[in-house]
């Protein structure tokens, strides 16, 4: 990947939930917010007041890992939060679907959670303690991605 640069970021004012709509500022002109604002909304302003959670975290990292076959084994035996159903990505279906699983599973005891068939997210106090959470999981991406790929390795020798 690339490093981000200063068009990768805008900052989030607010967000209307019955508008589906944010007020945002960019860092540089014609930056816009990613489509999973309202799931990062919902991860840093939302879900701590609503569920009384201890701390409310500063940061949310989300990547899409983690969330289908192989990958969501490996959540699975990492004991990690997932969520029981799969909603299309950033409607209110599935705000909903993660307030659940942040309901079931609070912060700062979990941090880290999986969208079924989206990816993970990690909250966190700082974007160093949340790269140190990313760090933790990268190798369960490469084992998925290794298992994945098993049965085309296969079909590859056999055609040689």
């Amino acid at each position: 990947g690339r490093r981000p640069n200063r068009e990768d970021f805008v900052a989030v004012d607010s967000f209307d939930s019955h508008e589906w709509s944010c007020s945002f500022s960019p860092a540089a002109a014609g930056s816009r917010p990613t489509s999973d604002t309202p799931l990062h909304w919902a991860c840093i302003m939302r879900a701590a007041k609503e569920f009384n959670w201890m701390a409310r975290p500063r940061v949310a990292l989300h990547g899409h890992a983690l969330a289908e076959k192989d990958g969501l084994e490996a959540a699975e035996r990492l004991g990690l939060p997932i969520s029981n159903e799969e909603t299309l990505f950033s409607t209110p279906e599935d705000v909903e679907a993660l307030m659940k699983l942040f309901n079931d599973f609070s912060y700062p005891e979990h941090k880290v959670f999986i969208r079924r068939g989206h990816g993970f997210l990690i909250l966190e106090a700082s974007v160093e303690a949340a790269i140190e959470e990313l760090r933790k999981l990268e190798p369960h991406f490469e084992q998925a991605c290794r298992i994945s790929n098993e049965p085309l390795a296969k079909k590859q020798k056999s055609i040689q």
